[in-house]
């Protein structure tokens, strides 16, 4: 399919014209190609955050019009407002820009000669529970539902990430070992909907040794089936054994504010 780019605005030569005469409209039609290269939660994180600290800045300003006092304002304020995400934002930004290089839009990336200013070191406390901390966290999760006490309870002695985790299978358990295979993960796209992904390198396939108590509390998790299925609900798959990701996902976003990080 061949595509021309005249006077700023690209035709794609059928009866479907596209016209990208501003950031706005140059960013949605980027993200529409982003989306088929990236698993969903890529792009709906990087998105998330573009919506929110890039595209209300330029969104209607035309492309040819975006200066590199422009996008040096938008690096400046970006340091400000979202420090730690400053760099992904203005690499995307960047990205999109040279996208309109390439559809011969502009004909030079406003965002190549920007000054990045040096973030200021400041001090950042543990980002993580004491011994005592995970705890009284854990016998709090504990008075929830058991299998709510599972989940952190496994999380909090395997290293296992939370797609990982959500992804288990009962067949991914060597209760006698004991031992679990990791060999997937599970991530929302856009539209909410979870799908299963193997690991993104290879060193995220692994083995992981569980301690005796932890893996008996997953094997009468798994031998409930009155408890399996009020966890489940509705999303009753065979043989997933920790799958209610929307609740799991949220009441973990919960607890976790519940107490104080060690410091």
């Amino acid at each position: 399919m061949k595509f021309a780019a005249y006077q700023g605005e690209y035709r794609q030569e059928s009866n479907l014209d596209v016209s990208l005469r501003t950031f706005g409209d140059l960013y949605d039609f980027w993200f529409a190609q982003y989306k088929n290269t990236v698993r969903g939660s890529s792009y709906y994180v990087i998105k998330k955050g573009l919506d929110k600290n890039v595209y209300p800045y330029l969104k209607n300003k035309q492309l040819k019009s975006i200066t590199l006092i422009d996008c040096q304002n938008l690096i400046n304020k970006l340091l400000k407002t979202n420090p730690g995400n400053y760099v992904v934002l203005s690499t995307y930004t960047k990205k999109i820009l040279q996208y309109a290089v390439t559809l011969k839009l502009i004909p030079e990336n406003p965002m190549n000669n920007v000054i990045k200013p040096r973030k200021k070191e400041t001090y950042s406390s543990n980002n993580y529970y004491s011994k005592e901390e995970l705890k009284t966290f854990l016998a709090y999760s504990k008075k929830e539902k058991f299998h709510v006490y599972v989940l952190f309870r496994l999380l909090a002695y395997s290293g296992m990430r939370i797609g990982e985790l959500l992804a288990l299978k009962v067949s991914d358990i060597d209760f006698d070992a004991p031992q679990i295979s990791i060999t997937k993960t599970i991530s929302s796209d856009t539209d909410s909907r979870f799908e299963l992904h193997k690991p993104k390198t290879t060193t995220g396939n692994r083995i992981i040794s569980v301690d005796p108590d932890t893996i008996n509390l997953v094997s009468t998790l798994t031998k409930d089936k009155k408890r399996m299925i009020l966890f489940l609900g509705s999303m009753v798959v065979p043989n997933l054994i920790l799958l209610e990701q929307v609740k799991s996902i949220i009441l973990c976003k919960i607890l976790y504010n519940v107490l104080p990080v060690s410091h």
